[in-house]
């Protein structure tokens, strides 16, 4: 709970600044290995059960909206997706193809791990364009994403700031400033440019 207090308290600090258009957080947009997993699935066949290559990140609800990734069927995450609500998930389409092929993936169901384990099981709402975030050379991995509000990450996480300044790094004191009026001890470990830091991959 503190932890999602702080991600709402930054982020509507930074979004009240003149120049800035949205904000929004994820655990680590550049995930270089992902990782293989077990997915379960609900379909209209039965559950199944696979290994899948894959990347899970949790997301706030301006995230998309940040990077202008496109909504292709669904919603977006809102206030509304909390702790105390059931858990939701947005997948990317290329998620959508492989796990539900030739079908509409709203409303299905599933689980990062065998049937029999005790994790949640997601409901999805939304899904969103490809992000080809190992590489533009590469195809595009399945990717769930989580809300931010319902499962806050408890280590460091990028955070996204879409700015009408043709030199967004004149901003970099008013940003860092923004951030340690909520958290004076919030340690910032960096501020560039996005096509800087993705030049690095």
């Amino acid at each position: 709970a503190q932890r999602t207090d702080l991600y709402d308290r930054a982020l509507a600090e930074i979004q009240s600044l003149p120049g800035v258009e949205s904000a929004g957080i994820i655990d680590d947009l550049f995930s270089e290995n992902p990782r293989e997993h077990v997915l379960t699935v609900e379909r209209d066949d039965g559950t199944v059960s696979e290994r899948l290559r894959l990347t899970r990140d949790e997301v706030s609800a301006d995230f998309f909206k940040t990077l202008r990734t496109p909504l292709l069927r669904g919603r977006f995450f809102s206030i509304n997706d909390r702790s105390d609500t059931p858990p939701v998930a947005i997948i990317n389409d290329a998620m959508a193809r492989r796990s539900w092929p030739g079908h509409n993936p709203m409303g299905r169901k599933f689980l990062v791990g065998p049937r029999d384990s005790d994790g949640p099981w997601y409901t999805v709402v939304g899904v969103v364009g490809d992000m080809r975030r190992q590489g533009l050379e590469r195809e595009a991995l399945p990717q769930i994403f989580v809300s931010l509000a319902q499962n806050p990450p408890s280590r460091s996480v990028n955070l996204f700031i879409r700015t009408s300044s043709h030199g967004p790094l004149a901003m970099s004191g008013t940003l860092r400033a923004a951030v340690h009026r909520v958290d004076k001890n919030a340690p910032i470990y960096g501020l560039a440019p996005l096509e800087q830091r993705l030049g690095t991959y």
